[in-house]
């Protein structure tokens, strides 16, 4: 029983010293850890110093920022609704003066044609004006037996020379 005794006294004073052995291990790397927290925290202050602001004045510099933005992407959109609404004017005012383009060319086409009318009119009489025209001795007969008009001969001379006048 002592030797179990001893036994078990020498495995637990293994398992102590092991366990220490850990914990000390363990302390040196908390240590470690600590040590490089507080430096990098020093640099940030350092950073921030450097920089001329502290974490309080970069996260109100951020906001302030921020704000910023905000104010510019509402004037840009008032701006873009403003010309929205320009435009839109002025496609208006085209609309209005396309209107009165087509009334006119309607207008236009109307005078046009009527002036066709006019004119085939006018050639139509033409042509039967031209067929009651004597072009030759036959034709002058065939006028004169219709019995439409009265005709008269006569003879036209040549001008004397002017040569006569001369000095």
């Amino acid at each position: 029983m002592v030797a179990a005794f001893g036994y078990a006294h020498y495995v637990t004073h293994a398992a102590v010293e092991k366990l220490t052995q850990d914990l000390s291990a363990s302390q040196s790397q908390v240590k470690e850890l600590q040590n490089r927290m507080q430096t990098a925290e020093a640099q940030e202050e350092t950073l921030a110093r450097q920089n001329g602001m502290t974490k309080k004045q970069l996260a109100q510099r951020t906001a302030a920022l921020q704000e910023e933005q905000k104010a510019a992407e509402s004037r840009l959109e008032k701006e873009q609704k403003a010309q929205i609404t320009a435009v839109s004017g002025d496609i208006a005012g085209v609309k209005t003066d396309v209107g009165g383009v087509r009334t006119d060319v309607a207008a236009t086409k109307a005078d046009l044609d009527a002036t066709k009318a006019k004119l085939q009119s006018t050639i139509g009489d033409l042509g039967v004006q031209s067929g009651l025209i004597a072009h030759t001795q036959g034709d002058l007969e065939t006028l004169k037996h219709k019995g439409d008009r009265n005709y008269y001969e006569f003879t036209l001379l040549k001008a004397p020379s002017r040569n006569r006048y001369r000095r």
